[in-house]
């Protein structure tokens, strides 16, 4: 059992390794496309689409949903909201009018690959 799961973990690391490329290399050129007024639109697809994905858990576990507190409740809100919705308008956004201004887009990109790195430096910096 326990080797079945290290299995799942590592094709799950996988998986979310591809998806992370898959961005840069496929979306990256439909975005390039879109006009600023689109990018609600297509950043709201794009966490449609995910939340269809996450649904499963959601429902597999909406027992334990009943242990949070206000305070959880508070940090998913906040982190849906500012690391998800907005952060991802925000980069959405730059890389168009990077484009639009024909300037180079490797550094938008590059601080989109490294969105991790940040995430784990401020959550090391503000809760210890």
């Amino acid at each position: 059992m326990k080797k079945q799961i290290k299995i799942l973990a590592a094709l799950a690391i996988m998986l979310a390794a591809f998806l992370w490329a898959f961005d840069g290399v496929v979306l990256t050129p439909w975005i390039i496309n879109l006009g600023l007024s689109d990018v609600p639109t297509f950043v709201f697809m794009l966490h449609a689409v995910a939340s269809v994905f996450l649904s499963y858990f959601f429902f597999k576990k909406r027992g334990q949903l009943k242990n949070l507190d206000k305070k959880d409740w508070l940090a998913f809100v906040l982190t849906g909201l500012f690391g998800g919705a907005i952060g991802t308008m925000a980069i959405i956004a730059a890389i168009i009018i990077v484009h639009s201004e024909h300037l180079n887009i490797s550094v938008v990109l590059l601080l989109q690959k490294l969105q991790p790195i940040f995430a784990i430096l401020l959550a090391w910096l503000w809760l210890k």
